[in-house]
């Protein structure tokens, strides 16, 4: 890996390990992580809806397999990078992360709803327009904290 991304991994590697749910920490132990459902997956991993056994907060865990290759492992990089230290109200919260040998786990905020819930909810009918407003600006808003913030691209 390239000298700038180095300070990133020794600081992430540095607080991996510890969850802080409400301003309190904890031991992040894979152990304590109880798996209730899945939410969904893609090409960089699958997220599931984990119960945190201590807190018994519901959170959602995205799980990453750990890589050699250097692009791969930049990539989830990125993800921890911008996801413990961004400071946006338009992206869910990071408790923290648990990096093991072969995998990468980045404990979230549960959302409360996502857009095809709250289709299934409306029979499939088009959602009210004050709620397809809310939700657009808020996206684009966490997109242009992104790019402008991290020089991201989601």
């Amino acid at each position: 890996m390239n000298r700038s991304v180095d300070p990133q991994i020794e600081r992430i590697l540095k607080t991996t390990g510890v969850l802080k749910i409400y301003a309190k920490e904890y031991p992040g132990n894979v152990k304590d992580l109880q798996v209730v459902g899945r939410i969904g997956f893609g090409t960089s991993g699958q997220v599931s809806k984990m119960k945190h056994a201590p807190t018994g907060l519901l959170m959602a865990v995205k799980t990453m397999n750990r890589s050699h290759d250097r692009d791969e492992q930049k990539r989830v990089l990125m993800d921890l990078f911008v996801m413990t230290t961004h400071l946006c109200p338009y992206i869910v919260t990071c408790y923290g992360c648990i990096i093991t040998d072969d995998e990468v786990f980045i404990c979230m905020e549960l959302m409360g709803s996502c857009v095809e819930k709250l289709m299934k909810k409306t029979g499939q009918q088009p959602l009210p327009e004050d709620i397809v407003g809310k939700i657009s600006v808020s996206v684009i808003k966490a997109l242009d904290y992104l790019k402008e913030k991290h020089n991201v691209i989601h």
